[in-house]
């Protein structure tokens, strides 16, 4: 059995383990990749104390974690997250009623009254 690395990474957790991952391609001596000939991912994990696991995981299973991995390891923003950006890198350049929005938005302490006055405005 033969199979070329794709690609591979080493992440390090904070309580001193090592999980380096490779993704390896199809078997090489079965023919062109198919469903019946995936490639597979190689695990490594290495403990503090010497502790060591390999696993090969199928294709298959391997793209099971795939989702989980990525969704935990992206940034996600909120909606509250944008608002203090936009707080922090545009404020000098906005109307009070815009900021009082976004502090609003944010969670934080805002000025309603500014926000009625805003209203006020509008509607006349």
């Amino acid at each position: 059995m033969r199979r070329n690395l794709i690609d591979n990474g080493i992440a390090r957790a904070q309580d001193g383990f090592t999980v380096t991952a490779r993704g390896l391609s199809e078997d090489l001596d079965e023919g062109v990749a198919s469903v019946a000939n995936r490639g597979v991912v190689q695990l490594h994990i290495e403990g503090p104390g010497g502790f060591v696991l390999d696993l090969e995981l199928p294709g298959a299973e391997a793209e099971n974690l795939v989702r989980p991995i990525v969704s935990g390891s992206v940034e996600h923003e909120t909606e509250a997250d944008v608002a203090r950006r936009y707080l922090r890198d545009h404020s000098d350049n906005m109307y009070p009623y815009q900021i009082e929005s976004l502090k609003k938005q944010a969670g934080m302490e805002y000025d309603q009254a500014i926000l009625d006055e805003a209203m006020r405005a509008i509607t006349d």
